[in-house]
């Protein structure tokens, strides 16, 4: 009976096909496993896996600023806010570098020398190096492309 099933092939290809689908899952969860931790995504974009410093990080911030002209010139002053503890409240605060721009007055900038009042706040992430905006209105963080929209209005 046994000669009998094994002649007619279903038992035997259904034992071999599950002895050989088993290692091909077990090379598929493996591939995804080595892509998860690697930090390519599957779309063929990489994942910033290393945090940037903030060096990186303000010269980003200035690069978006130029090339949208914004903010540029001597009359404006940047502040790194990232280690101030009355920002970093939270563990969201502080995976972030947070700058502070401020109008300089003096010096041939217009307004009281005695002032040098906040007119916005971006923060990046260290870990993607994404960019956001602080609405101080609404006090929430929104991405650039937000604060460029709002600035347009």
């Amino acid at each position: 009976m046994t000669t009998d099933k094994v002649s007619r092939g279903k038992p035997v290809r259904a034992f071999l096909s599950d002895v050989i689908n088993v290692p091909h899952f077990i090379l598929r969860l493996n591939a995804l496993i080595l892509i998860l931790l690697s930090g390519v995504h599957p779309d063929g974009y990489s994942r910033t896996v290393t945090k940037l410093g903030e060096p990186q990080a303000f010269s980003k911030l200035m690069a978006m600023l130029k090339q949208d002209k914004i903010y540029s010139g001597p009359c404006f002053g940047f502040v790194n806010e990232a280690n101030d503890d009355k920002l970093a409240k939270t563990d969201e605060d502080i995976a972030f570098y947070v700058y502070a721009i401020r109008e300089q007055h003096g010096d041939g900038c217009p307004g009281d020398p005695n002032t040098s009042p906040v007119i916005a706040r971006f923060r990046i992430a260290r870990s993607t190096g994404r960019i956001e905006w602080l609405d101080s209105v609404n006090d929430k963080w929104k991405p650039y492309s937000m604060f460029l929209k709002q600035r347009a209005k």
